[in-house]
């Protein structure tokens, strides 16, 4: 008996099985079809880590939530193409709330206040690159110098500026600003230049050059005027200049000084002498001096 016609041979081809749904040759067949197409795209798109990603002017995120501040700075390295040198003194969380992009220079003045809040300024290297270092080391180190009155740009980077004064007295009025200027800030009088020298933030800075623009004007300068006297006495007017001012008299034909006393009155109103340079603001008091000259007939 002869079985060899009641088989059909398996098909010689493997198309038709491979064609087959869940068939193990068309599986790996699209397997590999994905994986060329992954490796392709991957191949098109710039690395995220990449320097050569960023674009200059090209707006970015800028939000943290009590992240480290060393995360920070890793951004604003990557973005706006600064070196910076750090040591483990910076340290620290933050929270920044930026619900918009920013363009580098927006998150930069972003980054100085962040810095600030946290006790940090940068300082340029000889190198270029920028070290991250304590606000109280600030004054002691390369920051920007300038020698001018006008205002800096309002940002919480330490600098140091030389403000010249025209009428009021350095020394003087150092004193006056010192509860002005933060804690870790150096502010100092240069007397031969009648200068201020200021090392604090810019914003700050800002704030006592508008506070000095009111300070430093031109009435507040003692000047010394000599005037002729035409028709009176010189030093009869003297004594009546002296009742108005509280004035402190001298004569240069003398060395006998004159004073006005409380025990003297005017003729039509009975006000002491004393009682007229009560009248006069405490500031001005004592600021007037007269001297007669009799050969002249001058006040000086």
């Amino acid at each position: 008996m002869s079985f060899g016609n009641q088989f059909e041979a398996p098909a010689a081809s493997g198309d038709e099985s491979d064609n087959e749904e869940g068939s193990p040759g068309l599986r790996v067949r699209r397997f590999t079809a994905a994986l060329l197409l992954a490796l392709a795209a991957a191949l098109t798109l710039p690395l995220a880590s990449s320097a050569d990603d960023v674009d200059d002017g090209k707006k970015f995120m800028l939000d943290f939530r009590n992240a480290e501040l060393t995360a920070v700075i890793d951004l604003i390295a990557k973005h706006t193409r600064k070196n910076f040198i750090y040591d483990d003194r910076v340290r620290g969380r933050v929270t920044i709330i930026s619900p918009e992009p920013m363009t580098p220079e927006q998150a930069w003045a972003v980054f100085e206040s962040v810095l600030h809040v946290k006790g940090f300024t940068t300082v340029e290297t000889p190198s270029g690159a920028l070290k991250v270092i304590p606000l109280r080391d600030a004054k002691e180190t390369n920051v920007e110098t300038s020698r001018s009155a006008r205002l800096p740009a309002n940002r919480d980077t330490f600098i140091t500026r030389l403000i010249p004064l025209a009428y009021i007295d350095a020394e003087s009025i150092v004193n006056t600003l010192k509860p002005l200027v933060s804690k870790d800030a150096a502010i100092a009088a240069y007397g031969p230049t009648n200068m201020v020298i200021l090392t604090e933030s810019s914003a700050n800075i800002r704030r006592l050059i508008k506070i000095l623009e009111s300070i430093d004007i031109e009435t507040y300068r003692e000047e010394l005027a000599v005037l002729k006297i035409e028709y009176a006495d010189a030093a009869t007017m003297a004594d009546q200049i002296s009742q108005i001012f509280g004035a402190r008299v001298a004569t240069t034909s003398s060395t006998q000084t004159r004073r006005t006393t409380s025990a003297r009155r005017t003729g039509r109103t009975g006000r002491t002498d004393a009682g007229a340079a009560s009248s006069v603001p405490a500031g001005q008091r004592g600021t007037v001096r007269i001297i007669t000259d009799e050969r002249t007939n001058s006040l000086i």
